[in-house]
């Protein structure tokens, strides 16, 4: 890439000692900020990859982070259904 700030997924990938199927995953998942797809080219912005710190990894991680947004999800329904029935939130 000419301009210094954009990254495409290989030079990403080698910046960041990951593979670029990894690189292509984390832009899907919208974990690198700013990256946007230009036709089937992803480019990325150099500050993104140099700020991303990856979360923690593992079955535990998951199941933890799958808790979490049960409990905000059912708080959302809980609020949701208070106020259809006219109380207060």
């Amino acid at each position: 890439m000419n301009d210094k700030s954009l990254l495409s997924v290989t030079e990403a990938a080698a910046i960041m000692e990951l593979g670029r199927s990894q690189i292509l995953r984390l832009c899907n998942q919208h974990r690198l900020y700013g990256a946007r797809k230009i036709g089937n080219t992803w480019v990325i912005p150099r500050s993104s990859v140099e700020a991303y710190e990856p979360g923690p990894q593992g079955f535990a991680a998951v199941w933890g982070r799958r808790k979490v947004e049960r409990a905000a999800l059912r708080e959302e329904i809980e609020v949701a259904i208070s106020v259809a029935k006219g109380e207060e939130g």
